[in-house]
């Protein structure tokens, strides 16, 4: 009693083509401190099979020091998963127990109802959708 699950979704039509995603992370550095370093990562997304709706993603990093680059690391962290619609996963939350499911497009506003919910129209969406028990 009391507890809650929270798990954070992207679907969409978007969700099911092969994208990569690059960000450059440079950690806070003193002047006076060793040789700059910047870390690359790159979320890669595979094709989502459009009847199993099974998805591979990985998570890659390379780290620059000084313009060097001194450590690759592809395929870091590998995922595979099936893409699950915002209502298949709000009635599996509370198939397993939970009494309520709330989904969240935008944590400015108020949630948004599961049943109802048909971001079918969005080519890519995120949902954080959040179980009670």
């Amino acid at each position: 009693p009391g507890a809650i699950f929270v798990a954070d979704t992207f679907g969409g039509a978007g969700s099911f083509r092969a994208a990569a995603q690059r960000r450059v992370i440079v950690p806070d550095q003193t002047p006076d401190a060793a040789p700059p370093l910047r870390v690359h990562c790159t979320w890669q997304q595979g094709a989502a099979g459009p009847f199993s709706a099974r998805i591979r993603c990985a998570l890659h990093f390379r780290v620059e020091v000084a313009g060097e680059i001194i450590l690759e690391l592809t395929d870091a962290f590998v995922y595979h998963w099936r893409l699950w619609s915002v209502p298949e996963l709000a009635d599996a939350l509370l198939d397993a127990g939970f009494t309520a499911t709330d989904v969240y497009t935008d944590l400015e506003a108020p949630p948004i109802n599961p049943a109802a919910a048909s971001p079918a129209h969005a080519d890519a969406f995120t949902a954080c959708i959040v179980a009670r028990t």
